[in-house]
């Protein structure tokens, strides 16, 4: 996806309430490189036909390293893993949708979510 223009400049977090999570840290809302637009998700409703796709064994791994997650965007086919981890020194809240898990997650805890639907633009977790 290209980005045509002047892309704002990334708004500042403060997460100096959490020792863990103090630093530069900036919103995603708009990721931009040399016109390159990132964080950018294409789903396609129609046209495939006939076509199917097998579910990918591997699980999707959604880290929150940084006090970020990484990666901010990511695509998940129905009844694929979604493996969240925590690789930070402070725990985390999930709220995932559908609610099957809302807890929070601490340092080298795992998570793994698994659903038979998933909607385009749907939150899966994580504020």
């Amino acid at each position: 996806m290209k980005f045509d223009g002047t892309a704002a400049k990334p708004s500042k977090i403060d997460m100096s309430q959490d020792p863990a999570c103090k630093g530069a840290n900036e919103a995603e809302n708009v990721v931009v490189d040399g016109g390159d637009l990132a964080n950018v998700f294409v789903y396609v409703k129609d046209g495939l036909g006939s076509r199917t796709f097998d579910v990918p064994a591997a699980p999707v791994v959604l880290d929150q390293s940084g006090c970020k997650y990484h990666p901010h965007v990511l695509g998940v086919m129905a009844g694929q893993t979604v493996q969240i981890k925590n690789d930070d020194q402070t725990t985390h809240n999930i709220h995932p949708t559908p609610k099957d898990i809302a807890s929070g997650m601490s340092r080298s805890r795992r998570h793994r979510l698994r659903s038979k639907r998933i909607s385009p633009a749907k939150r899966l977790c994580c504020r």
